[in-house]
């Protein structure tokens, strides 16, 4: 997490945010959690399906041929309580494939633009993402 992301503030939410939503993106490509594990709530639903779709993945051989979220636009920061504020972002993820491990393509994935919000908790002394939403826009 970039240093920015530590501080308990609305700036340090939206560089939390921001680097989490990458951090999924980077999770999808390599099958690995650890990108998330240290960042979530032990009560993150979504977390733990998106957990469940990346082990799936894994068995199923397949993953992302690239990381789909790493420009995330027109970020907010919403909420009044300095302890439990929303991250909002636009994300436009490229045409891109889903892939085996040799890489060779199973599925074509279209171009979307989504909309995403972490729903996040300050918890001792670090942000957390309590959850999230991937919608299409």
């Amino acid at each position: 997490m970039p240093s920015a992301a530590k501080q308990h503030s609305k700036a340090g939410a939206k560089a939390f945010g921001r680097q989490y939503v990458i951090n999924l993106g980077e999770a999808a490509k390599t099958l690995d959690m650890s990108y998330l594990e240290p960042f979530r709530t032990d009560e993150c639903v979504e977390c733990d399906r998106f957990a469940a779709l990346i082990e799936q993945w894994d068995e199923d051989d397949q993953r992302e041929s690239i990381n789909p979220y790493l420009e995330p636009r027109n970020e907010k920061v919403l909420g009044s309580d300095p302890d439990v504020l929303t991250y909002s972002a636009e994300l436009s993820t490229p045409k891109h494939e889903l892939v085996d491990r040799e890489g060779s393509t199973l599925e074509v994935i279209e171009e979307s633009d989504l909309q995403y919000n972490a729903f996040l908790v300050w918890s001792d002394g670090a942000w957390r993402v309590d959850g999230f939403t991937f919608d299409e826009r």
